[in-house]
Order: structure tokens, then C-alpha cells, then sequence
């Protein structure tokens, strides 16, 4: 897949499947989830997270207080991740990116190409047992399949530029299955390959049979809502925007905040048609790539 064909009929358009290769599948390995499970001071309860049956698990099953220099704190038992994962939960590890210099590489690559905020989650899971209902993602999605074999079905419907999601209710899910409408594919996906869905994009996952082990990465490029803020650093300058909007109960207040408001989106438009504002927001964009390094330290 090259990254003009990739660009011009993929991204942020369709779904994409691309088919296995085995330097993909090396990102990641079954022996660097044990690695990292068994770090336990790594993780707290909103980085170490377990599923079983489209529902979360209580950090009470999975957490335990431990005796630290600075006090007891809360810490994943390695034992109870395990024993819960023979039973079937699912594993998520979130905000790994930074955990290892693969991940690290790919995260780098990612924010480079697409100017946006780069996170990978691990997800761990045991076959014939389902951690996620149906959903959608409000970030563009980047599945990388490590070991075993995983079923991805995704659906016609997607959300038109979603930002965040819809907050918790009874009827959530009715919600969620009206909207992604019928199957638009079935993918089982094995070692190597790679799953690209756009943003807003209804999908859900099975684990074929035993262990299946996939790390996603989702990005964040830049959207629109975030020129308010720019604009905000820009126009401070202007006296008019830092002057007292007229008092609409005044006489006359009415029609002189109309004026004023015509006036400052006047202002407004001539601001973001200027070049050196879209600079501004290039600049912007580019630093959502944080390049992330690597220490390399030496004996004097």
C-alpha cells in the first residue's frame, strides 16, 4: 500500500485491510505483554484495564494495596490478571506507546505522516469471548495484529466527525446498534496484518480461539474546534476584541451589539484569510508531532 494510494482513496474516506507482513507482527510479542503485566508499579487503574463479556471488571478483582516508600498505594496483582484471563477477561493496557522502542517507532511514523497526537493500547483476549460491544472510535484507528487470530466485523455505519462519545445511558447500546446499520465486512486478522478505520467507523471484534494479542494506535490529527483557541491567541492584539461588548438592555444596546458583532466577524474572516495566520496554524499542527527519543546513555 503506498502512502499516495493510501491518502487519496483511504484516509479518512473507508476502511482498509492490509494483508500480513511478518516485520509488523514484531512490534509487539506475547513475551512483552508478560513483561509488562509483570511490571505492576507501571500501571494504576486508569492504564490497566480487564473485560469479560462487553463489560468492564471491577479494579477491585484486579488491584490489590501494596507497601510502597511512600505509603500503600494500589497496584495490579499479576496473578489475579492472570487468573482472570484464564477465565476469559480481556486485557487492555492503554497509553503504551512510550513502553518500548518498536512501539515508540511506530507511534513517531504515525504522527509525522498524519500531524496528530499518536497512543497505543494493548488488547489481550481469549477465544469465543467478546470484551467490546459494537462501538465507534471518535480518533482515526490503526489495528496492528500481533499473535493469534481475531474476527474484526465492520459495519456500514459510521458517525459523521464524532468528538468524544455520547455520555453513558440505559439506551446507549440500542443507540450504538441502530447506528452502525448492516456488516460491511468480515476480517479474521493474523499476525502482521494491519486494520485502518476511519474515524467515526462501527466495528466490534471476536477472538477466534485462543490467545489473540493486538496493539492499536489512534491518532488525533488537528480538527477545527481547535482554531478557537488560536484564534483567541491571535486576536487578543486587536483593542476591539479586548473592548466590553455593548449592553443589549440599554437603549439601543440591542442594535449596537448587532453592529459589533457584524464588525468583529468581519475581523474574524480577514484574520483566518490572512497568510501569516495560516502559519500559524500549520505550526500548530506540526506540533502535535512530539518525537519521541531515545536515551542513550554512556560511561564518561
Amino acid at each position: 500500500m503506498g502512502r499516495d494510494t493510501f491518502f487519496a482513496d483511504y484516509y479518512r474516506k473507508k476502511p482498509l485491510h492490509i494483508p500480513a507482513a511478518g516485520s509488523r507482527a514484531e512490534i509487539f510479542s506475547v513475551a512483552d505483554l508478560n513483561s509488562l503485566v509483570s511490571q505492576a508499579s507501571l500501571w494504576n487503574e486508569r492504564t490497566l484495564k480487564m473485560w469479560a463479556d462487553r463489560a468492564p471488571i471491577s479494579q477491585d478483582q484486579i488491584f490489590a494495596p501494596v507497601q510502597s516508600l511512600e505509603g500503600v498505594v494500589r497496584r495490579p496483582d499479576p496473578a489475579k490478571v492472570e487468573a482472570l484471563f484464564a477465565r476469559g477477561a480481556s486485557i487492555v493496557l492503554n497509553e503504551t506507546e512510550n513502553m518500548t522502542p518498536s512501539l515508540r517507532a511506530v507511534a513517531n511514523a504515525l504522527e509525522e505522516t498524519l500531524l496528530g497526537f499518536a497512543s497505543a493500547n494493548i488488547y489481550c483476549s481469549r477465544g469465543g469471548r467478546q470484551a467490546f460491544d459494537s462501538h465507534y472510535d471518535d480518533h482515526e484507528v490503526f489495528a496492528f495484529h500481533i499473535a493469534g487470530e481475531k474476527k474484526w466485523r465492520v459495519y456500514e455505519g459510521r458517525i459523521d466527525n464524532p468528538v468524544g462519545q455520547p455520555p453513558p445511558r440505559p439506551n446507549l447500546q440500542d443507540m450504538h446498534d441502530k447506528a452502525k446499520k448492516t456488516v460491511l465486512f468480515e476480517q479474521v486478522m493474523r499476525p502482521g496484518d494491519v486494520m485502518y478505520l476511519p474515524r467515526g467507523q462501527y466495528h466490534d471484534a471476536l477472538a477466534s480461539s485462543g490467545m489473540s494479542l493486538h496493539v492499536t494506535f489512534s491518532v488525533f490529527p488537528m480538527n477545527g474546534l481547535a482554531l478557537f483557541d488560536l484564534m483567541e491567541t491571535a486576536s487578543i492584539r486587536d483593542s476591539l476584541f479586548r473592548d466590553d461588548l455593548p449592553n443589549p438592555g440599554l437603549p439601543g444596546g440591542r442594535e449596537a451589539l448587532a453592529e459589533r458583532l457584524k464588525t468583529l466577524g468581519a475581523r474574524l474572516a480577514a484574520l483566518m484569510a490572512d497568510p501569516g495566520f495560516a502559519d500559524h496554524v500549520a505550526a500548530a499542527q506540526r506540533g502535535r508531532v512530539r518525537r519521541r527519543s531515545e536515551a542513550r546513555l554512556s560511561p564518561p
